[in-house]
């Protein structure tokens, strides 16, 4: 489903994304990527992977990753998607 996060400078807190496991994955790695929009994925970063039916790292390790590993401008608003 949609959803929109707004990240702000700092940011302790953590940013956990969670997902419902299929029938039949269990004991699976899923990883998380994630795009520019519009992009159909095709070029996704990876953000992470997980073991489990969640992801999490604080809102200033996010903001860091896109800033160090997308070149996203800290300046514009930048809308991405993301898949697991």
């Amino acid at each position: 489903s949609d959803s929109i996060f707004i990240f702000t400078v700092g940011g302790a807190l953590p940013a956990i994304i969670s997902w419902s496991v299929l029938e039949g994955s269990v004991g699976s790695t899923y990883n998380f990527e994630i795009a520019e929009t519009g992009t159909d994925f095709a070029n996704p970063t990876l953000l992470g992977t997980s073991d489990g039916a969640n992801f999490s790292m604080t809102v200033e390790e996010l903001n860091t990753f896109f800033l160090d590993n997308m070149g996203i401008n800290i300046d514009e608003a930048t809308s991405m998607d993301s898949k697991v």
